[in-house]
């Protein structure tokens, strides 16, 4: 076997491929230390260093899934002492060799996508104004 370092007390693990290169990556959750290690493969089984996230607190369960239909895989963890569900959206896995302090960039991820998503809808109340003006005049 061979042994791959990641967060305290790992609780479960996933697998996806998360930076769409056709390779088998791994997803952990570190219960001990509120995060989750992402592992990217190498396609013959072996694995790059752990990066790791930080999510809620005590993270036992992580799943992989295109929440938000963008074609790239997501992760949810959910978190025992929390009570909650972290959400890890367009993680930049391709900057994780130069890059390992992505948490930041996570959650700046996640702030722009909330923004867009009001943005959006500020729009979409707008065209419902104007468009009853019109119909009132």
């Amino acid at each position: 076997a061979v042994d791959y370092k990641v967060g305290t007390n790992p609780f479960s693990v996933t697998a996806g491929d998360f930076d769409n290169d056709n390779n088998l990556d791994l997803a952990v959750a570190n219960e001990g230390s509120n995060n989750v290690s992402i592992l990217l493969g190498n396609g013959n089984g072996t694995f790059r260093t752990a990066v790791d996230y930080g999510v809620g607190s005590s993270p036992r369960l992580v799943t992989a899934g295109d929440f938000n239909n963008d074609n790239k895989l997501d992760l949810a963890t959910a978190n025992f002492s929390n009570d909650n569900v972290s959400i890890l959206i367009d993680i930049p896995l391709k900057e994780i060799i130069s890059e390992p302090l992505l948490t930041q960039r996570s959650v700046v991820t996640r702030i722009i996508t909330v923004f867009q998503l009001i943005m959006s809808w500020l729009t979409s109340q707008t065209i419902e104004i104007v468009e009853s003006i019109k119909n009132t005049m």
